[in-house]
């Protein structure tokens, strides 16, 4: 799946109870999510929570997925006792993925609001040097479906000190400046991995 943008994504965050027994029950569900309209996940696990967990799935069928998360099967799943908090679920349309998806890795979740899409975008996408000078080595962008000032960013590197010394790089900060970012950054950094391909 690397490099191949899929129609849609899908990425559902929440808190668990217990990392391997909710990971049995994921992974029990593969067969389901194929069927409903999904080509594959990657899993994100906090940093400073661990059981606080991000799904990020590649949607195929936009209406076979829809219909998914709306079945109550899954429905039950993500009210099952191992989950803790209700989860949030956030429809993406992704623009570029360069992403490392055979092995586990130290990784953030960026979002922030940008003035115009087009503007960010173009100074995103060639960012690429400077993203690589800073340890980034693997990358993916989207924005919230239906709105595309509402961006989602997934960002790998060797390890987390490299990625908080991005972070706070002050060419990072110009540039978010001169793209138009008007938000705060939120970030997450988490371990990213576990992906697999339906």
């Amino acid at each position: 799946m690397k490099n191949e943008l899929p129609p849609a994504a899908l990425m559902i965050s929440h808190t668990i109870a217990n990392w391997e027994i909710w990971k049995d029950q994921f992974d029990a569900q593969d067969d389901a999510r194929k069927a409903g309209g999904m080509l594959g996940h990657r899993i994100n696990r906090g940093l400073d929570d661990e059981n606080w967990i991000s799904v990020y799935a590649a949607v195929g069928n936009m209406r076979a997925a829809e219909a998914f998360v709306e079945d109550p099967a899954m429905q039950a799943a993500m009210s099952d006792t191992n989950v803790t908090s209700k989860p949030e679920l956030t429809w993406l349309s992704p623009v570029l993925e360069s992403v490392v998806w055979r092995r586990t890795l130290p990784g953030m979740m960026i979002s922030y609001t940008v003035a115009d899409f087009n503007t960010w975008f173009t100074g995103y996408k060639i960012a690429d040097e400077m993203l690589a000078a800073n340890g980034i080595i693997g990358h993916a962008a989207s924005h919230v479906l239906g709105d595309p000032n509402q961006i989602v960013l997934y960002q790998q590197a060797a390890s987390h000190e490299t990625l908080r010394a991005y972070m706070a790089n002050p060419a990072l900060k110009s540039s978010l400046a001169s793209s138009g970012v008007t938000s705060v950054p939120k970030v997450v950094y988490t371990h990213g991995g576990w992906a697999k391909t339906y």
